[in-house]
């Protein structure tokens, strides 16, 4: 689920494939996220200890990639790769590591490695309450930035009927984006009850259009990912939960 994020953000932010295919559509007003000044925070990032989920990546009905999230005590990684069919036309794979600064509720450092069609990337970043750093460079930031790994953790914390609309900040590839989150709200999704978060992506250093996002969390004590869609020109992806667990 969380290198669903990671591709779609890679190929809107930067060099890699074609920009326009991610152009994303207006959606109804009901579903789309608006711009809000309220950073979200929570106490305690929601990402347990010996806790593994799993994701198969999907477009235009075909599989095409697995995402896999694992958390320890004080760390998260995760690894996207994508299959023997979506290989034959770019091969795609992320490993990313967070350390987590539990006290604060944010990340604490993050390394990322991006490998498309052979050409690899690495991005290495440090965070405090009011700044980040990639590489040798600091930017300050009106609330935490954080990883995807964290800001999972802060949106499973977060996600209830009552909670209000907000914001996050989030490091990706060592570009800044910014997700506008609406109020969640309870829905049905394959029979099982859910909470549903719509929201929208946009980088903070270009211009482009930002992406629509939903997120359907589940409603019971697990909180866990059932499924996140991401929706940009004719490209609508989707990850579905296909397996999770603790030890």
């Amino acid at each position: 689920m969380l290198r669903l994020l990671i591709a779609v953000g890679w190929f809107a932010s930067s060099g890699c494939g074609d920009h326009r295919a991610f152009t994303p559509r207006a959606l109804p007003e009901l579903v789309v996220a608006q711009p809000t000044d309220t950073p979200i925070a929570v106490p305690e990032l929601m990402l347990v200890d010996g806790e593994t989920m799993i994701w198969d990546v999907s477009a235009g009905g075909l599989t095409i990639a697995r995402a896999e999230l694992v958390v320890g005590e004080d760390e998260a990684r995760s690894r996207f790769e994508t299959n023997a069919l979506a290989s034959a036309f770019a091969s795609v794979r992320h490993e990313h590591r967070t350390f987590l600064d539990r006290a604060a509720a944010r990340p604490a450092t993050a390394t990322e490695s991006l490998t498309i069609d052979g050409t690899i990337r690495q991005f290495d970043a440090s965070f405090d309450a009011k700044s980040y750093m990639v590489g040798e460079t600091r930017h300050a930031v009106a609330s935490p930035a954080h990883t995807l790994h964290s800001a999972i953790g802060v949106l499973r914390a977060w996600a209830r009927p009552e909670a209000r609309a907000g914001h996050l900040l989030v490091v990706q590839g060592g570009v800044l984006y910014r997700i506008d989150l609406a109020q969640p709200a309870f829905a049905d999704l394959h029979g099982t009850r859910a909470i549903r978060i719509d929201g929208r992506a946009r980088s903070l250093d270009t211009t482009r259009d930002p992406i629509a996002v939903v997120i359907w969390i589940s409603a019971d004590d697990r909180r866990a990912v059932m499924r996140i869609e991401i929706q940009g020109g004719a490209q609508h992806l989707t990850a579905e939960l296909v397996d999770a667990a603790t030890v």
